[in-house]
């Protein structure tokens, strides 16, 4: 790797071109089970804080190491959603991805394999999942309506309009949700094409027939929706509104009272709260903010941190280089609902800092940043490994530990600015005449292109532009 600075001195001599090598980082297998190692400045600490709003008793640590595993699929897909039913995945995929476009891709999220596609109509996109996870709808953007989908047999079900305005037109789906215990019920939020604000009202259909009450539409109306855990309220916030708590009945829906909450473009019910993408957390019965989650993001891995000062003829270079990386040795397990748990990880930093002095063209190596881990495992026979003595005959143990150091090789060089054209590797370069290539099956001159010499020339070999090299 290379970094290149420019920094103008007293004497014109403008740049400072740093290189760093990372010679090694490499697993070493060690096979003594006693060594001891040092790495400098070495620390663990949290990469995140506690969410406001949540106390320090609801906080459990987990130091239990559990494996991540991050897996790329080669899927297009405009929502996604899981079903805890079937175990899978289920994606909509537009007609821009060819041959398997507007459909349904149920996808193995262990294996990471799409089982199957069934298409399903013109560019599906949002995704609702019945909390049975067997009922999955489909918002069919291509043809304003919404469709149902049997997750489990793969069955297609009915498809029905999202309705139209006299002087608007059709109408278009922002979001919807399905309502717990009732699979054949959906909320649904509309929008109008062209026109601002876009909100349309939320409408509840059952069996895909409308229900006649709507709520109003334009600042009033709510664009994200979340059912509570009774299929008789449903919250809804929206880009200019705030947390609407709305009732549905045999009528239709309608807003019952407002706050004004600021929670995103998406919101969820649990446990009686109500979260928004914001990070509020809202008690939607009192009207009342429990608390706000905030995410701080920070940066991992190898970095390399230099100021060089330019004294004379020679280099003053600071260097601080740092290896980081995630752990779950201190990580912190925040209970955001009954169901679900946030794992905030540890950050494992090793760093070092040093200033030296040296001519341009001198190398110097920094190392120490040291990584060890280490693994026991233990096979035994079932009963016979537990015995006393004769139980080491039917058991066995494995040791190791890994260590990684990172070797950085810094060489510095003053350069000075040239005037004239600027040169490049091909600038001496001789093209091939045709006897060379058709005679002598030659694809480049036999006079090969002057080389520039590392360092300063003696004799100028022409105009340049760019850097000299001291």
């Amino acid at each position: 790797m290379s970094l290149f600075t420019v920094r103008p001195n007293n004497r014109s001599k403008l740049a400072i071109a740093l290189a760093f090598i990372i010679l090694s980082q490499l697993p070493v297998s060690v096979t003594s089970a006693r060594a001891n190692f040092y790495a400098l400045n070495e620390s663990v600490v949290p990469a995140n804080a506690v969410p406001h709003g949540v106390s320090e008793s609801d906080v459990t640590v987990d130091v239990v190491p559990q494996p991540d595993l991050i897996r790329q699929i080669p899927l297009r897909a405009n929502d996604m959603v899981y079903s805890t039913s079937t175990k899978m995945l289920y994606a909509s995929v537009p007609s821009s991805s060819g041959v398997n476009g507007n459909s349904i891709a149920s996808v193995d999220p262990v294996t990471g394999v799409v089982d199957s596609t069934v298409f399903v109509g013109s560019e599906p996109k949002k995704l609702a999942l019945s909390d049975d996870g067997h009922t999955l709808y489909v918002s069919l953007e291509g043809a304003a309506a919404i469709r149902s989908f049997d997750v489990v047999s793969h069955a297609l079900g009915l498809q029905f309009p999202l309705g139209s305005d006299n002087f608007f037109g059709t109408l278009r789906l922002t979001d919807m949700a399905v309502a717990p215990g009732n699979p054949n019920l959906v909320a649904v939020s509309r929008n109008y094409r062209g026109v601002s604000p876009p909100e349309a009202g939320v409408a509840v259909f059952e069996n895909g027939v409308q229900r006649p009450v709507t709520t109003p539409g334009h600042t009033v109306a709510s664009d994200f929706l979340s059912f509570s855990a009774s299929a008789g309220t449903l919250y809804g916030c929206g880009f200019y509104s705030g947390l609407n708590t709305m009732t549905v009945n045999s009528a239709g829906v309608s807003i019952t009272s407002s706050s004004s909450f600021s929670l995103g473009n998406a919101i969820r019910f649990d446990n009686g709260r109500v979260y928004g993408s914001t990070g509020q957390i809202v008690n939607p019965t009192g009207g009342t903010l429990v608390g706000t989650i905030t995410v701080q993001y920070k940066q991992v891995g190898v970095m390399l941190a230099f100021t060089p000062t330019i004294i004379g003829d020679r280099i003053n270079l600071k260097v601080a280089p740092e290896v980081s990386e995630l752990s779950a040795a201190g990580s912190v397990s925040v209970p955001l609902t009954s169901t679900a748990v946030v794992t905030v990880p540890a950050i494992t930093t090793r760093k070092a800092s040093t200033t030296i002095e040296l001519g341009s063209g001198q190398s110097f190596a920094i190392a120490g940043l040291l990584h060890r881990t280490s693994l026991q495992d233990i096979t035994k026979f079932p009963w016979l490994g537990d015995v006393p003595v004769l139980g080491t005959l039917f058991k066995s143990d494995a040791y190791q530990r890994e260590e990684t150091e990172l070797v950085i090789i810094i060489t510095p060089y003053l350069v000075e600015p040239t005037s004239g054209q600027l040169r490049t590797p091909l600038t001496d370069r001789v093209p091939p005449t045709d006897v060379d290539r058709l005679v002598m099956q030659r694809f480049n001159h036999p006079t090969p292109p002057r080389r520039l010499a590392v360092g300063r020339e003696t004799t100028p070999a022409g105009p340049t532009a760019g850097f000299t090299v001291e």
